[in-house]
């Protein structure tokens, strides 16, 4: 199809589609987040009390930088390209 005969908005089937995979990835991530790897939390007490002394936000003279590894990046790329490549 031409892109000038393309619909201004997906088709429901396209979008229902869609939702359901985004779903589906996120729940594999999720499984594999919480049941086939295991969650650490390293220094969370500091953390905490480091977001405790920033409640003034007047006060604050320097940003704060966070830093994590998501675990679940290396599974959803994996699992949409299989889901994708089905379709």
């Amino acid at each position: 199809m031409p892109l000038a005969e393309a619909p201004a908005t997906p088709s429901l089937l396209w979008r229902t589609v869609s939702a359901c995979t985004c779903g589906v990835a996120g729940g594999l991530s999720r499984v594999f987040l919480f049941g086939a790897s295991k969650t650490e939390v390293n220094g969370l007490d500091g953390f905490l009390d480091t977001l405790d002394q920033r409640t003034d936000v007047d006060g604050r003279e320097k940003g704060l930088i966070t830093v994590s590894n998501h675990v679940s990046v290396y599974v959803c790329t994996p699992v949409l390209r299989r889901i994708t490549s089905s379709v």
